[in-house]
C-alpha cells in the first residue's frame, strides 16, 4: 500500500525530493512520487489513480509552479473526492493563495523552509500513519537528561496538576468536584494553569445546567490566555440562543485560533441560519463548507456526512 502520494512540479524537485527522502528514511516507508515524468506517459491516468486510491494521504507540495500545474490540480482535487487526508506543504510564499485557498480555505499547512515545521509534520505523519519508533523513548530519555533543574521541577508541577485536574474531573459528586477547583486556583496560581482550571470548571457548569456562572468562567479563561481556542468555542456555543452577535464573534475568533476545531464551524453555520435571511444562509453554507473541507483533511468520516445533511438542508431552504 502506498501511504503517502506527493504531488508536486517537477520545477521543485530540487526542494521536494530531498525532504521526501527525509521522510521515508525515517518513516522507513516509501512515499509515490512521479520521479521519471510519468505525467507525459500514455499510462498517466492510470497510475495516478491507483497511487492515490491506495494511499492515506497526500502531500500536496504548493508553490507558484505546482499552482500553474493543471496536473496537480487534478491529483488534489481527485483526492479530495476520494476523502484522503490532503495536507498542503508550503515551498514557496508566505501563505495559501491561488485555486487551492479558493477551494479549500484557511486550512493549516506545514512551511518546508522551517525545520520545526518540517520536525511537526514527520511527527503528525507517524501518529497518523500509527507509526512507532522504537528510539523515541531513548531520544526522549536523553532529552530529559538534559534538562534543568528548573525544566524538571517545572514538568513535575505539570504533572501534577493534570493528575489533581483529571481527579476534579472525575468525581461524581458536584460538591467534591468545586473544592478541588478552589484548590487548584489555590495551589497553581500561574496563569496557565488558571486559565485551565476556569475552562474546565466553565464545561462542568455547563453540563449542570448553570450557564451563567460557565460564561463567567469561560471569559476567565480567556483573559488569562487570549489563544484559548477552545474556549472562544465553548464561549461561542452557549452564547448560541441568548446573544448571536457574540457568539458569532467567540465562534470566528475560535476558528482564527484554530483552523482544525470542526466543530467550530458547525455551530457557526447553525448562528448563521437562524437569522433567516439570503445573506446569512449563504453565510451558514460557508461555514458548514469550509467545517466539511476541515473534515475531509482530519478524516473525520462522522462530521463529513454530518455536514453533508445540514449542506443539503439548507440548499432546499434557499
Amino acid at each position: 500500500m502506498t501511504e503517502i502520494f506527493v504531488s508536486y512540479s517537477r520545477k521543485d524537485k530540487d526542494v521536494v525530493f530531498p525532504f521526501v527522502e527525509r521522510i521515508n528514511k525515517e518513516l522507513n516507508l516509501n512515499c509515490w512520487i512521479d520521479l521519471e515524468g510519468v505525467k507525459s506517459g500514455e499510462q498517466f491516468e492510470d497510475v495516478i489513480i491507483e497511487n492515490i486510491d491506495n494511499c492515506q494521504i497526500v502531500l500536496f507540495m504548493l508553490s507558484d509552479a505546482s499552482l500553474k500545474s493543471k496536473f496537480t490540480k487534478r491529483e488534489v482535487y481527485y483526492a479530495e473526492d476520494e476523502r484522503k487526508r490532503i495536507i498542503p506543504v508550503l515551498i514557496d510564499g508566505d501563505k495559501l493563495r491561488g485555486w487551492f485557498k479558493f477551494h479549500f480555505g484557511n486550512v493549516d499547512y506545514i512551511d518546508i523552509r522551517s525545520d520545526e515545521q518540517k520536525d511537526k509534520l514527520i511527527r503528525n505523519l507517524k501518529s497518523w500513519l500509527g507509526i512507532t519508533d522504537k528510539n523515541d523513548d531513548i531520544q526522549i530519555e536523553a532529552k530529559n537528561k538534559q534538562n534543568s533543574k528548573d525544566d524538571t521541577e517545572k514538568a513535575a508541577r505539570l504533572a501534577k496538576f493534570s493528575e489533581l485536574l483529571s481527579q476534579a474531573l472525575s468525581e461524581k459528586e458536584f460538591s467534591n468536584q468545586m473544592d478541588k477547583f478552589s484548590r487548584l486556583f489555590k495551589e497553581y496560581p500561574e496563569d496557565e494553569f488558571v486559565s485551565q482550571s476556569y475552562f474546565n470548571r466553565g464545561y462542568i457548569l455547563e453540563k449542570s445546567g448553570d450557564l451563567k456562572s460557565a460564561i463567567l468562567d469561560y471569559r476567565e479563561a480567556i483573559q488569562y490566555n487570549q489563544n484559548y481556542a477552545e474556549a472562544f468555542y465553548r464561549l461561542g456555543s452557549v452564547l448560541l440562543k441568548d446573544d448571536k452577535e457574540q457568539s458569532l464573534e467567540y465562534l470566528k475568533k475560535s476558528i482564527e485560533l484554530s483552523h482544525d476545531n470542526i466543530k467550530a464551524y458547525y455551530v457557526l453555520g447553525l448562528v448563521y441560519e437562524t437569522y433567516g435571511t439570503k445573506d446569512a444562509y449563504l453565510n451558514a453554507l460557508d461555514a458548514y463548507s469550509d467545517g466539511k473541507r476541515q473534515a475531509r483533511f482530519q478524516g473525520d468520516l462522522e462530521m463529513i456526512n454530518q455536514f453533508e445533511k445540514v449542506i443539503k438542508s439548507l440548499r432546499e431552504k434557499m
